[in-house]
């Protein structure tokens, strides 16, 4: 006689269900999602009481990426120092986030510590140079070219950051045509 589906999946359910409770690892997973939140409120003291408490440093968080990365990419300019000055790694993937999301002052502090101006940000071959002008971030692009960025570094389609600039005003130039002629409508 066969088993019926429900038995089968029942069984499998019983079976799969731990006979004891987990405690251990719970615990460190809420240590850990309470360190995200610590990280991501951007106050020092509470992120640099739980690293002495054994946070991760190079934590990763539940979208992959580390909590360094998360925190460049949120502006978290104070939690980014924090965890810098304390040994998270320093990815390029983290330098990336914090360009296309214009947050110059973290920029900074990954350029003080020697990440490079040029840094690569992906198949494009984009410059970080390139993200910024591409995302329309004036003070990153400052900020970059201050720090000795090449501007002439072209990406896979042959272009600089200022050809991507000069495509940029032309696309404004059209679309304030197209604003101009709906007012005259």
């Amino acid at each position: 006689m066969m088993p019926s589906i429900r038995s089968v999946f029942l069984l499998l359910l019983v079976l799969s269900e731990p006979s004891f409770p987990q405690t251990s690892s719970e615990d460190q997973r809420g240590r850990e999602e309470a360190f995200i939140k610590t990280v991501l409120a951007d106050q020092p003291e509470p992120i640099l009481e739980a690293l002495k408490q054994g946070a991760n440093v190079n934590q990763i968080t539940g979208t992959g990426q580390t909590i360094l990365c998360a925190a460049s990419m949120l502006g978290k300019t104070k939690a980014v120092k924090v965890l810098i000055d304390h040994g998270a790694q320093l990815l390029d993937s983290c330098v990336v986030s914090a360009v296309a999301n214009g947050h110059a002052e973290i920029v900074a502090l990954f350029l003080d510590r020697g990440k490079s101006p040029d840094i690569l940000t992906g198949e494009s071959q984009d410059t970080l140079l390139h993200l910024a002008v591409r995302s329309g971030y004036v003070d990153v692009t400052e900020l970059l070219v201050a720090r000795g960025a090449d501007s002439k570094i072209k990406n896979e389609d042959g272009q600089t950051p200022r050809d991507l600039a000069q495509q940029g005003i032309q696309l404004l130039e059209a679309i304030s045509e197209v604003l101009q002629q709906a007012e005259e409508d």
